[in-house]
């Protein structure tokens, strides 16, 4: 599937799952509302992502390649969107724990509002793969 997008294998084995997930579902959305590559290339469409720290960087430490910077980072996800897909509007990575999802629908709402986006997807996107980030995470969640 994300050959369709033009990342090549070295790069696609170096991202995070939440990002490929992400780029996924977020294609996905666009699909479902009668969008096409075409039509999105070029738009003025916003990406606003509520996406936390993942455990992926534990398991790509010790096979880093030189896509592992962006493929790790929480901070490229929304603008790896907005890229593949060709998109001109506001591109936002948004981490504010418990309520990153919440925080990006406000974001996307806004500049929707502010004639800043022609279209916006808020998303949110949250893969734990061990079960020790589920416990920081659950014991985290107390806190919010």
């Amino acid at each position: 599937m994300l050959s369709f997008f033009g990342i090549a294998g070295p790069e696609v084995a170096s991202m995070d799952p939440q990002q490929r997930l992400l780029l996924e579902v977020a294609f996905e959305s666009f699909v479902r509302a009668g969008m096409t590559k075409t039509s999105l290339l070029q738009s003025m469409t916003g990406v606003f992502v509520g996406i936390g720290s993942s455990d992926w960087i534990s398991h790509s430490r010790s096979k880093a390649t030189p896509y592992t910077g962006t493929g790790v980072a929480a901070s490229i996800a929304a603008n790896r969107v907005s890229y593949v897909l060709g998109l001109k509007g506001p591109s936002m990575s948004i981490d504010t724990a418990c309520s990153s999802s919440l925080v990006a629908l406000d974001a996307a709402s806004e500049k929707l509002r502010r004639w800043k986006c022609d279209a916006a997807m808020p998303g949110a996107r949250r893969l734990m793969r061990t079960r020790t980030a589920m416990f920081v995470v659950r014991g985290a969640v107390q806190w919010c």
